[in-house]
């Protein structure tokens, strides 16, 4: 992956990770405390700043109550 598509691909993540938090009704911060996280490191996936990795993306949906493959069905 070319390092455009890379970026491409992690803000397209990110939103989706913030469009479901949204969804969710959890703020920056409770989503960190469920995760393990600062709410400086959510802030930095959300933007497409930071690549989670397989760990903090498992926590993420098990924080939503959805699989990784639902976490992952957006568009980019």
């Amino acid at each position: 992956m070319d390092k455009k598509s890379e970026n491409e691909f992690l803000e397209a993540l990110g939103a989706q990770i913030r469009t479901l938090r949204k969804g969710k009704k959890l703020t920056q911060e409770n989503l960190a405390f469920e995760v393990g996280v600062n709410r400086s490191q959510i802030i930095r996936i959300e933007s497409g700043q930071q690549g989670p990795g397989v760990e903090i993306l498992k926590k993420i949906a098990d924080a939503y109550n959805i699989t990784l493959k639902e976490l992952f069905d957006f568009e980019y």
